[in-house]
């Protein structure tokens, strides 16, 4: 069947509005349009088409699974398949690099080697993750790892559905950097540790930053009104 705007169109709306696939099947619809030379109207509709996606909403969901959940999956899991998802879960790395490239040190720390954006260590949160996983003994399960990251840290995503937990493989890491928010470690500090700017940490976690900064806003103004005998608040 010869390929032409109408079967183009139709793959790009196959795929939900707003969501990734449907970002990508409309950049490849736009390359195959630009290919047989459709024109410029045709490549500009598929690129219409594709309109409405985010990074940032796969990136940060507002419904991050709790500590509790987290460590009923994860107890769960069989042993190899915990380490890596334990290790996602305790030092926010990405799949991939608890797969191919992470080792835990005797101190605690992880040692990311290279990756996506160079060599990291990382703090565990919480520590006491560490024994409860085993995290210092590393486990990996029988899988071909000679695969590019994308490929191979999907599998720890398809092992959680496999084992049907309630969360995405990449929420770990979330709600690791929601954990630092929380406990007040610096952004700039959090960002490093999780192999990503600053910039990109503002505008990923902006909704829990914010929460953050307001509260301790409220908390202190209270502190300047106990100090100050209860007037402190007390506008002229």
């Amino acid at each position: 069947e010869k390929v032409d705007l109408k079967i183009l169109t139709a793959l790009v709306e196959s795929k939900e509005v707003g969501s990734r696939s449907r970002r990508r099947a409309s950049i490849a619809a736009v390359a195959v349009a630009r290919a047989i030379v459709l024109g410029p109207e045709a490549v500009q509709k598929l690129k219409e088409l594709g309109k409405g996606y985010s990074p940032q909403k796969d990136a940060a969901p507002r419904e991050l699974p709790s500590d509790a959940v987290i460590v009923e999956v994860i107890d769960a899991l069989p042993v190899d398949w915990q380490w890596v998802a334990g290790l996602c879960a305790t030092y926010g790395a990405r799949p991939h690099e608890a797969l191919m490239k992470a080792h835990v040190h005797v101190n605690g720390l992880v040692a990311i080697g290279g990756g996506k954006t160079g060599a990291r260590q990382g703090l565990p949160l919480p520590k006491a993750w560490i024994e409860r996983w085993s995290l210092e003994r590393k486990r990996l399960p029988e899988i071909n790892l000679d695969r590019d990251h994308r490929t191979v840290g999907a599998q720890l995503g398809v092992a959680l559905r496999r084992f049907g937990a309630p969360f995405k493989a990449y929420d770990l890491r979330h709600a690791w950097a929601v954990r630092t928010i929380h406990i007040g470690l610096p952004d700039t500090v959090a960002a490093r540790m999780m192999g990503h700017s600053v910039a990109i940490h503002t505008r990923t976690y902006h909704h829990w930053i914010t929460r953050r900064d307001q509260q301790q806003a409220v908390d202190a103004a209270l502190a300047r009104h106990r100090q100050s005998g209860g007037t402190a608040l007390v506008t002229p």
